[in-house]
């Protein structure tokens, strides 16, 4: 079996990759292989869509990720995402859409910027021609999971604060679930008050938020910022959101992990098959919806639209 990628980066003239933003690409790359994909594993769109669209699935999931992913992180954590969702009861399709960024922590502000360049290929390029099927008999349900700086991408596209309204799609669009896991967005501005969210609300019929009080990286984060932002990823979503909104505290869980390594770790550990078993649960039965959010076992509710990740 093959897994999708969608990529942004730019390409030498001897058909490799590279860390800066180029032309949109579509991605085939066998699930055997955890490689750095080249030209080789570059089709057509077309075909690349009828790959994807095999089978009929009932749910496609794009994964975008964070800041300083190199290729072969991106292809490790879609295969971690596509076999721990699969072992879950899912039966869907999972696409990484893979923009230019960096391999180092010290280019944190230049991969904003990138994230910045590739908003509008998010939409364009790939959950509007998965939506676009959907007027030729597909029925599969387009979901969306955003790790650190890729909630930051959603939440631009989807909101349009960043492009311009001659870059956008004139299709009417949307994704089922709309997943962000230490995103890497102030808190504020998912906040009703802000002018540019209702873009973003539109485009979704539901939000999940999974946040881990103790993630030291967006505490970094928080500081390249001045200091006066605390991250979605970090402190949850703010009170005044719409109903379609669920908030997801990780800290627990986080807690309750035996082996935590290194700053990065509160960070990335939702990717780690080892500690991340609850977590996978709970994203199985978000994506999947056959539990109303309120009874999915792996959650405990606090009040209204906000729970706890079980320990």
């Amino acid at each position: 079996m093959n897994n999708f990628v969608i990529t942004t980066r730019s390409m030498d003239g001897n058909g490799n990759f590279g860390n800066e933003v180029g032309e949109t690409q579509f991605i085939e790359v066998p699930d055997t292989e955890k490689i750095e994909y080249t030209k080789q594993h570059v089709v057509g769109k077309d075909n690349w869509l009828k790959d994807v669209l095999q089978g009929s699935p009932a749910d496609i999931l794009i994964y975008v990720h964070g800041f300083n992913n190199g290729m072969n992180d991106v292809l490790t954590r879609h295969n971690t995402v596509k076999t721990e969702l699969v072992a879950n009861g899912y039966q869907g399709k999972v696409i990484s859409f893979d923009w230019a960024c960096g391999q180092s922590v010290m280019l944190y502000l230049e991969d904003r910027h990138k994230a910045d360049l590739v908003c509008i290929r998010l939409i364009n390029d790939c959950i509007t021609i998965l939506n676009q099927q959907q007027t030729n008999g597909c029925t599969a349900n387009v979901h969306v999971l955003a790790h650190s700086t890729g909630a930051y991408i959603v939440r631009e596209a989807f909101g349009g604060s960043n492009i311009s309204s001659s870059d956008a799609s004139t299709f009417k669009w949307q994704v089922a679930q709309c997943v962000f896991v230490a995103g890497d967005i102030s808190s504020d501005s998912m906040d009703l008050s802000q002018k540019d969210i209702y873009g973003f609300y539109e485009h979704v019929v539901r939000v999940t938020n999974y946040y881990n009080p103790y993630d030291e990286v967006l505490k970094i984060s928080n500081s390249k910022r001045l200091g006066f932002s605390p991250r979605v990823g970090r402190v949850g979503l703010p009170q005044d959101t719409p109903s379609k909104c669920v908030d997801i505290n990780c800290g627990n869980t986080y807690n309750a992990i035996p082996q935590k390594g290194g700053l990065t770790y509160g960070h990335a550990w939702y990717f780690d098959p080892s500690n991340n078993q609850i977590f996978m649960k709970d994203l199985a039965y978000t994506i999947m919806g056959n539990i109303d959010r309120n009874y999915i076992p792996t959650r405990t509710r606090i009040d209204d639209d906000r729970f706890t990740l079980n320990g």
